[in-house]
């Protein structure tokens, strides 16, 4: 571990977290030295990188090479993201790797399309990459909240742009958004798509 630059309290975190990996950092496929090879010897990442997002997001360590792989390729073609762009936003949301995130994807798509006709580019460009946890969050409730922008009748633009600078509402209850709008309504007749 002191190879790649890890502080004891950074061991002591990943130990708590993957105590496997201390046993078994010498596997090609998984761990420290398969990171290494990947992120800083075959793409050109640095170290410190790559330090940052295992204490980050110790389960990385679990996670095989091939997996890593094929959410950097489904990045690309799915959404058009180089690797230096999807790095960053599997830094910002390192859960990308831990979801059936093709999967994610195309029901995010399918909701976004269904509802507002809103592309998939547009949701790629305009929400994801400015809310990479986008294709972690619930459907369900991502459902309820496209419902919600529908009722409240709001445009196409309103709705990429609350989704993407609302620092999450998407991952939020759906009952504390529509309160508010409600609340807006029925107190000073200020109706929801005059907020956004």
């Amino acid at each position: 571990m002191e190879d790649f630059g890890f502080n004891k309290d950074e061991v002591r975190f990943i130990a708590k977290y993957k105590p496997a990996v201390l046993l078994n950092q010498d596997n090609t496929e998984t761990g420290l030295h398969a990171l290494k090879t990947y992120f800083v010897d075959t793409h050109g990442f640095s170290m410190e990188l790559v330090r940052t997002l295992v204490v980050k997001f110790p389960v990385i360590l679990s996670k095989d090479i091939a997996h890593i792989e094929s959410v950097f390729s489904l990045l690309q073609s799915k959404a058009s993201i180089d690797r230096e762009e999807a790095m960053k936003l599997i830094f910002e949301c390192p859960k990308l790797l831990s979801i059936n995130l093709e999967a994610n994807m195309n029901e995010v798509f399918f909701l976004f399309d269904l509802y507002f006709k809103i592309s998939q580019e547009d949701v790629v460009d305009e929400i994801f990459k400015k809310f990479p946890y986008l294709f972690c969050c619930d459907t369900t409730k991502m459902q309820s909240f496209l419902g919600h922008f529908r009722k409240y009748r709001f445009s196409n633009p309103q709705i990429l742009a609350l989704a993407a600078q609302s620092g999450g509402l998407l991952a939020c209850k759906p009952s504390n958004f529509v309160g508010m709008f409600d609340y807006l309504k029925i107190n000073y007749a200020i109706k929801a798509s005059e907020v956004v």
